[in-house]
């Protein structure tokens, strides 16, 4: 395999091969190709395979691009990942492709920052999924999924599976999943899900997106399609802020008269825009509430006096 361990700047090797000697011999390593030291090194047109991880950038490989990188049946060792994100800063997979991957893209370590993942193509993966987000990486870390596909070859295949307080955006994107779930966001998680333009496709059984207990937090935009048998379930510690399903809205509350009612939303952020509409008029109604939003916190929704009527609301 290859060892990328001096510190390039903008290194570009052309049609290098991890896992597959040239000339047709397979080789079966711990790693195909190795990033463990680099400076905005360039993959274009790689390719690994039958390897442990078939390519892995450690916490020292910086604004790293791999572009239209091959990663073939990585099954074996105790994790085995297509692509294996390990500690690196500034990562970015561009239109890059995982055939028969146990696992097509693992992020793990506590210097993670970044990691773009563009338009991929999982033409399969197996029962460790299509991305899988550690506990490690930070609350400050972004993994943006952008476009692309994936497609499950197992049913217990968890698409998506996020296990830390990280910021996670999956926009244009579609999947198709087994029995099992398309976002897992795991309890205690206390990350943000961001899904735009997303499609869900999955056999009997399948979840859209599920969220564990630990004050998660899914944000929709756009127009997302769960083909599955249950689009969205949400705990009761976590939160979602536009409409679910058919047009449901957000959240309800009942006015308290003069006195401000607080509606609990940690990831509500000070330019985000509040839609109050009244459900059912109740005491005597009056004008429409006026509203505080403290950031990280929630909304203040105060009323007029006598007015307890339920309202609908959407942060967005």
């Amino acid at each position: 395999g290859i060892v990328l361990t001096p510190n390039p700047i903008s290194n570009t090797p052309i049609g290098c091969f991890g896992g597959r000697v040239v000339g047709g011999l397979q080789a079966r390593l711990a790693t195909g190709i190795n990033v463990s030291r680099g400076l905005e090194p360039t993959f274009i047109g790689c390719e690994a395979q039958d390897c442990d991880n078939n390519f892995s950038l450690s916490s020292n490989s910086v604004r790293a691009t791999l572009d239209g990188c091959v990663s073939r049946r990585a099954v074996s060792g105790a994790t085995p990942s297509g692509f294996l994100i390990d500690g690196a800063q500034g990562t970015r997979l561009v239109s890059c492709r995982s055939v028969g991957d146990k696992r097509a893209i693992k992020i793990q370590g506590a210097t993670v920052d970044t990691v773009d993942i563009i338009t991929p193509d999982i033409a399969s993966f197996g029962d460790s999924g299509f991305v899988r987000i550690d506990a490690d990486v930070p609350a400050g870390a972004f993994v943006n999924i952008i476009g692309g596909s994936a497609r499950s070859t197992n049913n217990n295949a968890n698409a998506i599976d996020i296990g830390s307080p990280c910021t996670v955006t999956v926009r244009d994107h579609s999947m198709s999943i087994g029995a099992t779930f398309g976002i897992l966001h795991r309890n205690g998680a206390g990350g943000v899900c961001i899904i735009d333009n997303l499609s869900i496709t999955g056999a009997g059984g399948s979840l859209g997106y599920s969220s564990g207990n630990g004050g998660n937090t899914l944000r929709k935009y756009g127009r997302n399609t769960m083909a599955v048998t249950t689009p969205y379930t949400i705990d009761a510690a976590s939160f979602v802020n536009s409409p679910t399903g058919n047009g449901a809205p957000e959240g309800t509350f009942a006015l308290t008269g003069a006195v401000a009612v607080a509606y609990a939303f940690p990831d509500v952020k000070a330019s985000d825009s509040v839609k109050l509409t009244r459900r059912v008029a109740g005491g005597v109604p009056g004008v429409e509430p006026t509203f505080v939003i403290t950031p990280a916190t929630g909304v203040a929704i105060t009323g007029t006096a006598q007015d307890t009527s339920i309202y609908d609301i959407e942060i967005g």
